[in-house]
């Protein structure tokens, strides 16, 4: 019967269901403990496969460097401000290799000018403000006086890579800064009446 229920259920919740028992055999905690455990080493998992599904195609493709560059940026916005997520975890890998495989690779074709870039910076500044963090069930808990400190962080970070990116140098590492940040703040734009299928990422 257990194998016929995990057969039902995604590898990733699978390992983790057997990693949570094991701990929990050991520890001898409640349920409610492990429930919070299996959800962390899901949610582990689930990003670990997904990571390595990203930088392996982005290796194969050489343009991992370029994914890196590109995570960083999008990363440093996302960590405060937040953002939909795809509804199953199938579907965020997908989503995952077009934004950081897809958009690295546009980023390596094209040029664009500081003036651009600055404009395009101000603009998600202007994002980030309205919408940031975005809203999420996490979110949602959140005090006012906490939403507020993370809406300043994520505007914070954005001008700080506005200037690290208006003063480098290389064409491409320009570009990767800039898509990686405005993919972020674009990602914090929802509605907020409306929380199924979205959460941090």
């Amino acid at each position: 019967m257990k194998k016929l229920e995990l057969n039902k259920i995604s590898l990733t919740e699978a390992a983790a269901i057997r990693v949570a028992e094991w701990v929990n055999t050991q520890l001898k905690e409640d349920n409610k403990a492990y429930l919070k455990l299996k959800l962390g080493l899901e949610m582990l998992f689930i990003n670990i496969t997904k990571m390595l599904i990203v930088y392996s195609m982005a290796y194969i493709l050489n343009l991992l460097t370029a994914t890196i560059i590109f995570h960083l940026s999008y990363y440093l916005i996302r960590k405060n401000a937040y953002g939909v997520h795809a509804k199953t975890s199938a579907l965020c890998s997908l989503i995952s290799v077009l934004y950081f495989v897809g958009i690295p690779y546009v980023a390596t074709l094209v040029t664009i000018p500081n003036a651009i870039i600055l404009v395009i910076y101000l603009i998600n500044a202007v994002i980030l403000y309205f919408f940031a963090p975005s809203f999420t069930r996490k979110s949602a808990k959140m005090s006012d006086s906490r939403k507020l400190k993370l809406r300043n962080q994520s505007m914070m970070m954005c001008f700080i890579l506005m200037l690290v990116t208006l003063f480098i140098a290389t064409v491409t590492t320009k570009n990767l800064l800039t898509f990686g940040a405005t993919l972020a703040c674009l990602l914090t734009i929802q509605k907020h009446s409306n929380l199924e299928g979205r959460e941090s990422y």
